[in-house]
C-alpha cells in the first residue's frame, strides 16, 4: 500500500492570542496529524501537516484585524522588522507547491507524523514533536499524593526550573 496525506493547519496551533478557537481547531488537526502518522504508517501511508503562509484574497483584511488586536492587547505596535518578515512570507502561494511535490515521492516516504511551517517566501520550519521535557515523582515507599507546600519546591527546583518563564510571558509581537 501507499499513500499521502497532507493536513492542512495553521501556525497559529501553538497559540495565537485573542484566537483561542481558531488555535484550538488547528492544534486538533496537528494531534490528529500525529495519531494518524502513528496508525498508517506500517501501510506505507505517511500522514504530515502543513501550515502554509502565502497570498490570498482574505489575507489583507485579516491581517489588518490581526494588527489591531497586537496593539490592543500589548498597547504598542508590532515590530516594523517583523511585520516586514510576516509580509515577505505570504507572496505568491504558488511557491508552497514544492513541499508537497517532494513528500509525495517515494524518497519522502520516510517523513511522516510531522507539521511543517511552509512559507512562500522559501522558508519551511518544522515544529519539534511534543515530548516529555521534564518529569518528578515521589520517592519509593512515600506515597503518591504530593501536598501543596512539596510541588511548591520541587515544581521550581527541578520540574519548571530556576530560570523557567512562562510561555505566555513571551511576546511574537514586541
Amino acid at each position: 500500500m501507499f499513500g499521502r496525506i497532507f493536513n492542512g493547519s495553521s501556525d497559529a496551533w501553538v497559540g495565537l492570542p485573542d484566537n483561542d478557537a481558531y488555535s484550538a481547531a488547528n492544534a486538533g488537526i496537528v494531534g490528529l496529524t500525529y495519531a494518524a502518522s502513528k496508525e498508517l504508517y506500517r501501510f506505507g501511508i505517511t500522514v504530515n501537516a502543513y501550515c502554509p503562509q502565502g497570498a490570498s484574497p482574505s489575507h489583507a483584511v485579516e491581517y489588518n484585524k490581526m494588527l489591531r488586536n497586537v496593539k490592543a492587547i500589548t498597547g504598542q505596535d508590532p515590530d516594523p522588522r517583523l511585520l516586514k518578515v510576516v509580509e515577505d512570507d505570504h507572496g505568491d502561494p504558488i511557491n508552497l507547491g514544492p513541499l508537497f511535490a517532494f513528500l509525495s515521492t517515494e524518497a519522502g516516504g520516510y517523513i511522516s507524523g510531522e507539521v511543517f511551517g511552509v512559507k512562500s517566501s522559501g522558508k519551511i520550519d518544522r515544529y519539534l514533536y511534543p515530548q516529555t521535557v521534564a518529569r518528578i515523582q515521589r520517592e519509593p515507599g512515600t506515597g503518591f499524593c504530593w501536598d501543596v507546600s512539596e510541588l511548591e519546591t520541587v515544581f521550581r527546583e527541578q520540574l519548571m526550573g530556576e530560570g523557567y518563564v512562562s510561555h505566555a510571558a513571551k511576546r511574537a509581537w514586541g
